[in-house]
């Protein structure tokens, strides 16, 4: 029986989200070195994902608790610039659905501990 070409391996598993999946689990007995560096790349592009999900639900902590009280509408905020006395500035508001999924959203100004 003829061996499924790497190619064809790495395409299956851009589509797979679990190593539990049974192709995974076929896959882990094949020991073409290429099969086994896709399958490490699997663990850590799903090992990612899971951070990633982690993250935003630790960022939602407020938006839940508003939710939870009631609010049906909450906008997020942001404004760019120098400031009105060094150039223009622009300033968004955004409403999303209250189960939007957004991995990998940060704010790109985060504070240290050390200077908060």
């Amino acid at each position: 029986m003829e061996k499924e070409a790497i190619s064809t391996i790495k395409n299956h598993l851009s589509e797979v989200d679990s190593l539990t999946d049974p192709y995974v689990t076929q896959l882990r007995s094949d020991e073409r070195k290429g099969v086994q560096q896709l399958l490490n790349q699997l663990e850590k592009r799903l090992a990612k994902e899971q951070d990633l999900k982690k993250q935003f639900y630790l960022m939602q902590t407020f938006e839940r608790k508003c939710y939870q009280e009631g609010y049906r509408y909450l906008a997020g905020i942001d404004e760019v610039g120098r400031g009105p006395l060094a150039g223009p500035v622009v300033a968004a508001a955004v409403v999303l659905p209250e189960d939007s999924f957004l991995p990998g959203l940060n704010d790109s100004k985060q504070l240290s501990e050390k200077n908060v």
